[in-house]
């Protein structure tokens, strides 16, 4: 799984190298950092990609319902 991690946010990140405000990549590196256990970074990655009206809606969706699962987290 790690490996299939790493190729995906090699990819992200190329991405965003030609396209900064691809929210795709946002979405992705979002995903990676929450599975990671980086929580900070998948909510600025998430939040981007949920709050952007641009994305397909059932990526903006799934964007929410995983910050939505942080919050969750967070909370005491």
């Amino acid at each position: 799984m790690r490996n299939l991690f790493a190729d995906a946010a090699r990819a992200a990140l190329e991405l965003r190298s030609t396209d900064p405000n691809s929210l795709v990549s946002h979405y992705v590196l979002g995903y990676i950092h929450l599975r990671q256990g980086h929580i900070d970074q998948a909510r600025e990655e998430l939040s981007a990609a949920a709050s952007s009206g641009r994305l397909p809606h059932s990526m903006s969706d799934r964007a929410r319902e995983l910050l939505a699962v942080l919050e969750e987290r967070s909370a005491p």
